[in-house]
């Protein structure tokens, strides 16, 4: 995938919030998959894993 650059500041904001955020959203999304046993609901948690797999990547951020 490609580089993102940003500056630091905004880097630590994407690793200290926007990632927690989004596990957290997955956590909620998992439960109420367990409750309806839909297909739409995995295929949002794992576009989302996917999504915190690259900003979690080391490579993704160069800083300005």
């Amino acid at each position: 995938m490609g580089v993102i650059k940003m500056r630091r500041w905004e880097i630590i904001l994407v690793r200290k919030i926007a990632i927690p955020i989004l596990k957290n959203i997955i956590q909620k999304i998992k439960v109420a998959a367990e409750a309806t046993q839909t297909q739409v609901d995995d295929v949002i948690v794992n576009a989302i894993e996917a999504v915190i797999a690259f900003l979690e990547d080391p490579e993704t951020f160069e800083e300005t």
